[in-house]
């Protein structure tokens, strides 16, 4: 596009993200990276129509004259995060990136969507999908991925981490979350929330983070590549290795399967010498399946780490293509307990997320008596749910309303006289 002027200066905008809508439009959007480090980091859209010849081969591509030469500008950010997708059915085009909520923390961020009707000559306003406040413990952290369903639905992944305080020092902790606009809803994709490990996966690195979205026509299940670190398997200089995963949604995103390792590079040695790491990043995959195959490309970065910011060193690394089958992606129903109790069990609470409400299952082999308690991340308790006379061997569910707490991570615990257990669960507004 057309160069953005500021004061007489081209500004340095890039990371572009592309789509083609139906009427072969291009829709671009992408981001400034100043300079200096204190100078705004806008966001920016252009739209233009590509020409070719008579024998088909590509001429040029006609760009829209906006605000700012070839670019329009839509908001200001503090990372680089935006994807944007067009519909193959209809004229609409949808973009989506993190938004900053405040300037407390560096991944203070929001994830919101802008959606056109008309093939983006027309914009719908900003729209928040998440809705943080300052109190909440999550937060988008710099990564998104947007995708139309054959409904013509958007669908967003992206990466969400804790936010304590300033000083923090839980290293990677994170979860991947989906979000439909036909439920507007949000789903849990992959978790990364592993606080036991003291492991730095590096600058702008969480345990699982990266997701990128693609859909087979035929079937209509969702498919979702994503990044995930094993803090056991180190380099020399201590940095994490990753490999490429999977998942499989078989209901349009309201629950994904397990993740798949379609990667499973496993060093021999561990810590990792230095140039031989096989660490996977940067991965993407193709919007579409194609007879059976997903489509993969990612860099094996053979030294874990970012070299540019003093972890581990430059390496030259391949970019490599993977063409995976779908019948080797593992799928999975959600888990339904039996009618009849044949344990002591603590089951996962349904939804999670959950806005407000969610319930809570376990199992007694013999009459008990029970307490379930609720507490927050710093281990405060929040509320209790039962705390009284024996409770009849049975499958139980518990209601759970969490409409006067705001949104985060929290625990809750199951104690018997026999039986202790703790899982987590997700409050989010």
């Amino acid at each position: 596009p057309d160069w953005c002027y500021e004061g007489g200066t081209d500004l340095p905008i890039m990371f572009p993200k592309i789509a083609m809508s139906t009427d072969g439009v291009l829709h671009l959007i992408s981001t400034e990276m100043p300079m200096e480090a204190e100078n705004p980091m806008r966001l920016y859209y252009s739209r233009g129509v590509p020409y070719f010849d008579s024998d088909s081969f590509w001429v040029n591509i006609e760009w829209e004259t906006l605000s700012c030469g070839g670019f329009e500008l839509w908001d200001t950010v503090t990372v680089v995060s935006a994807d944007i997708a067009c519909s193959r059915r209809t004229g609409r085009v949808a973009a989506a990136w993190c938004h900053p909520v405040d300037s407390l923390f560096g991944s203070n961020h929001d994830i919101c969507l802008r959606v056109s009707e008309d093939g983006g000559v027309n914009w719908g306003p900003l729209r928040n999908i998440t809705h943080w406040t300052t109190q909440d413990t999550l937060r988008a952290f710099t990564d998104c991925s947007v995708l139309f369903d054959e409904s013509d639905y958007v669908h967003i992944a992206f990466t969400v981490t804790g936010i304590f305080s300033e000083t923090d020092s839980t290293f990677g902790v994170s979860l991947i979350w989906h979000w439909s606009e036909e439920t507007d809803d949000l789903s849990l994709v992959a978790d990364g929330w592993w606080p036991e490990y003291a492991v730095d996966p590096g600058a702008w690195q969480l345990f699982v983070q990266r997701p990128s979205l693609a859909i087979d026509t035929l079937t209509e299940y969702l498919y979702c590549s994503y990044q995930q670190f094993d803090p056991e398997t180190l380099s020399w200089a201590g940095y994490p290795l990753a490999d490429a995963y999977v998942t499989i949604s078989t209901n349009n995103g309201r629950s994904w399967a397990a993740g798949t390792n379609v990667t499973t590079t496993t060093p021999d040695t561990v810590p990792v010498p230095m140039g031989e790491s096989l660490h996977e990043r940067d991965i993407t995959v193709a919007l579409l399946v194609t007879d059976g195959f997903l489509h993969m490309e990612y860099v094996l970065d053979k030294d874990a780490g970012t070299s540019i910011y003093g972890e581990g060193v430059a390496t030259l690394n391949p970019v490599i293509y993977q063409r995976i089958p779908i019948d080797q992606i593992a799928s999975s129903v959600p888990f339904t307990p039996p009618d009849l109790p044949s344990r002591f069990a603590l089951y996962p609470n349904y939804p999670n997320p959950f806005n407000p409400a969610t319930t809570l299952q376990f199992e007694l082999l013999q009459p008990d008596r029970v307490t379930l308690k609720i507490f927050n991340v710093l281990g405060q308790e929040v509320a209790t749910l039962l705390d009284k006379a024996p409770l009849a061997a049975a499958l139980h569910r518990v209601e759970f309303d969490g409409s006067r707490l705001p949104s985060g991570i929290y625990f809750y615990r199951l104690q018997t006289a026999e039986f202790a257990a703790t899982r987590k669960m997700v409050l989010l507004k």
